[in-house]
């Protein structure tokens, strides 16, 4: 399953900033991780006007299963490429 978020807040944008477990950079995006496991995730991409793009995958068993992640790679580190291309697509590419 896969959960998007399109919205406008300092405040938010603001947590997003300092309140994070990582940092994921891909293809120029700075992509802000909220939740980071190997089967979830909660991520977000945040522009200069504090747009957000929120993201909250939670892939079923058998998505976990297919992905055969590596050791110590999780969801976010899986799906960093796709958050990327979102960056693109919406022209927030730095």
């Amino acid at each position: 399953m896969l959960n998007i978020k399109l919205f406008k807040n300092s405040d938010g944008a603001a947590n997003f900033r300092s309140i994070h477990v990582r940092i994921l950079e891909s293809e120029g995006a700075q992509i802000y991780v909220m939740k980071d496991e190997p089967n979830e995730c909660e991520a977000g991409l945040v522009n200069s006007e504090d747009n957000i793009v929120q993201f909250e995958f939670e892939p079923g068993d058998a998505a976990v299963s297919s992905a055969a992640l590596p050791a110590g790679q999780t969801w976010c580190d899986f799906s960093a490429p796709v958050l990327a291309e979102a960056n693109k697509k919406l022209g927030w590419t730095k």
